[in-house]
């Protein structure tokens, strides 16, 4: 089931989409594409996108493994923008 939750908006929004790509894209298997209005990433059977907002950034996933819990992959989305953040 798809569930949804929303970032702070970044103030350097392009930076921190790049500093993100950059990092994620390190690890085998995930793909991160997208831009300062949309995107999405899939990871680990993953699948999710966002969309950029006046002051948020709204994400989405719509699919996931069972035994992923969707509090523990919000909690991570969230950690990588905080420490991509400009």
């Amino acid at each position: 089931m798809a569930f949804s939750f929303t970032v702070n908006r970044p103030k350097d929004l392009k930076k921190t989409l790049e500093n993100v790509k950059n990092l994620v894209e390190k690890t085998q298997d995930v793909v991160f594409e997208g831009n300062e209005h949309s995107g999405k990433i899939t990871a680990d059977g993953i699948k999710g996108t966002y969309i950029v907002k006046d002051s948020s950034v709204e994400v989405t996933v719509y699919e996931k493994p069972w035994h992923y819990a969707d509090v523990l992959i919000k909690n991570r989305i969230k950690k990588v923008f905080s420490e991509c953040s400009e």
